[in-house]
């Protein structure tokens, strides 16, 4: 199965000078890379300190927006040991016993020292003996990636091999027209990686020391964020780096080590022919290296160059020469687990007891379904239980349809009820008596209307006044009225705002209102006398009417 296809994940990677990050999501039927971009790591930033070169990438992701939760990164040839076993292809189970067994006996430290995992061929199953890539990694450098991705706040998903990365994304790039061995050669800032590939495996890797100075990285080959500043990126070698080293010098040490590999492998492989190379990297010398192997060998030389891959416009693909591990690492999430490395989650082997313990929970899981689904169908069509059910809710839909009929009925009466209780308000009575506790006199105050507000069960009155006094005059008015055969005040008032008017003075310039609500007041009507005359109701007590000049509030 494929690692994790389908969810967001970046792919990291860092050298001695920069940091190379990948951004990618899956679409319905493609990869799509985000954002891809490389970082100068400063010269305060150690390489070997989890935690601070964690917070670097942590703000570097920050600040191209890049947000995602999984990460993968990959171990550098030089710090794997890596090896080809003839094994049995037809028994993959057998497989990791197999891996353990032979590697243990050649690694230079203890077995339970290292992360050992292996890769077969894709077209290697089946096979009676296949060519198995199988690849040793200190647990130091396992912890060391786990770290750095916890403190950038990324859970580490899968950390692969970079020869692996590599592989992989020269075989999508070049496709159908891939040779049957292809020459791979990636220069870093300190060392360079040269591959011999063929399109089912990785048939040789060795990583070689050279140098290349900072000087001669050019910005066509380096894509940037940010500015280079003096110091950063600076190489750790035994010395000062040299301050003047030609571009020819280093092309030279490259085609020396190119040609030490090719020998190397030579060795092992009788009648090799290679035809064709790829150079990548992001150092500035990939295209002189490029000439000087045509020239030198006769090759077809090719810069990496992923835009057929992810369908980029062929400039967005050339600015890309130096990703070629970052993007195999995304790829490879497509890829079965058992055909790339993944120290982090190293293929275990499967004894046959584990194997019958997994499919047990199958097995106890349909014959579980089945004895349910039996016992349920009976249960459901024939026990005396399910009959008596069917005839409670028989009786439960009828007394369901008799309840709603009455609650239908119950909100009838009290609609009913609703409006008998909105007509017995007589507004011209409470108008009366309203008009009965306000003051008589127009000197300070005068009454502009009365209105009835029906909904809000309430009356608003709206006045003018000579100054700002009046109003709480009215309110202790209206609460304190009491009318005839009543036991408490009629009236409850309330202010509204003031609005300054701009009539002259000595008009009425103060504008307000009061919202009167009418409570109950414990009033009981006269009885009517046999004579089938109503008793003349007492009058409230008013006081006297003010004299010429003087107003009601005054007397009070």
């Amino acid at each position: 199965m494929a690692s994790g296809r389908g969810k967001p994940i970046v792919a990291l990677e860092w050298d001695a000078r920069n940091l190379r990050v990948a951004y990618a999501v899956w679409q319905k039927k493609s990869i799509e890379i985000r954002k891809a971009f490389t970082v100068p790591i400063p010269s305060e930033v150690d390489r070997q300190d989890a935690a601070k070169l964690g917070a670097f990438i942590r703000a570097q992701l920050d600040e191209q927006d890049v947000h995602v939760r999984r990460a993968i990164v990959d171990i550098a040839r030089d710090q794997a040991i890596l090896s080809t076993l003839k094994l049995p292809g037809n028994a993959p189970d057998e497989l990791p016993d197999m891996v353990q067994y032979q590697i243990g006996k050649d690694l230079p430290f203890a077995l339970a020292d290292a992360a050992v995992d292996f890769a077969v061929p894709s077209s290697g199953l089946g096979e009676a003996l296949v060519p198995v890539s199988v690849a040793a990694v200190r647990n130091e450098y396992v912890e060391h990636a786990r770290a750095v991705c916890a403190a950038a706040g990324l859970k580490l998903d899968r950390i692969g091999l970079r020869p692996f990365a590599n592989r992989l994304a020269v075989c999508r790039m070049m496709g159908d027209t891939m040779p049957e061995t292809v020459l791979f050669i990636d220069v870093g800032p300190a060392l360079m990686e040269v591959d011999v590939i063929t399109p089912t495996t990785l048939a040789f890797s060795r990583a070689a020391s050279v140098m290349v100075p900072k000087s001669l990285a050019g910005q066509g080959s380096l894509r940037v964020i940010g500015p280079v500043r003096e110091g950063e990126g600076a190489i750790p070698t035994a010395g000062p780096e040299p301050a003047v080293i030609s571009a020819e010098r280093v092309v030279d040490g490259l085609i020396l080590e190119v040609m030490r590999s090719v020998e190397a492998y030579r060795t092992t492989v009788a009648g090799l022919n290679i035809t064709h190379a790829i150079v990548a990297g992001d150092v500035g010398v990939e295209e002189s290296l490029q000439e000087e192997l045509q020239r030198r060998f006769g090759y077809t030389v090719e810069l990496y160059n992923p835009a057929s891959t992810f369908q980029w416009a062929p400039d967005e693909g050339a600015a890309a020469v130096g990703f070629p591990a970052v993007l195999g690492l995304i790829l490879g999430e497509e890829t079965d687990r058992l055909h790339h490395f993944d120290f982090l989650h190293p293929k275990e082997a499967v004894s046959q007891t584990q194997a019958q313990l997994r499919k047990a929970p199958r097995l106890v899981g349909w014959a579980a379904f089945i004895v349910i689904s039996l016992g349920v169908l009976y249960w459901a069509n024939f026990s005396d239980d399910q009959v008596r059910i069917r005839q409670l809710n028989g009786d439960i839909r009828q007394l369901s349809d008799k309840q709603k009929e009455k609650e239908d009925f119950i909100k009838l009466v009290d609609a009913i009820r609703a409006f008998d209780r909105n007509d017995d308000r007589v507004w011209l009575d409470e108008i009366y008596h309203l008009v009965m506790a306000l003051p008589e006199g127009e000197d300070k105050i005068v009454l502009d209307r009365l209105d009835a507000d029906d909904k809000n069960d309430r009356i608003v009155i709206k006045t003018r006044a000579k100054d700002g006094q009046v109003g709480p005059q009215i309110v202790e008015l209206l609460g304190g009225y009491v009318r005839p055969g009543a036991k408490t005040a009629m009236f409850d008032a309330e202010p509204g705002s003031v609005k300054q008017s701009g009539t002259p003075a000595g008009r009425y310039p103060i504008a307000q209102d009061y919202y009167v609500e009418v409570k109950p007041d414990g009033f009981r009507p006269p009885v009517v006398d046999d004579g089938g005359q109503a008793p003349t109701p007492p009058q409230p007590d008013r006081p006297s009417r003010p004299s010429p000049g003087e107003s009601e509030l005054d007397q009070r």
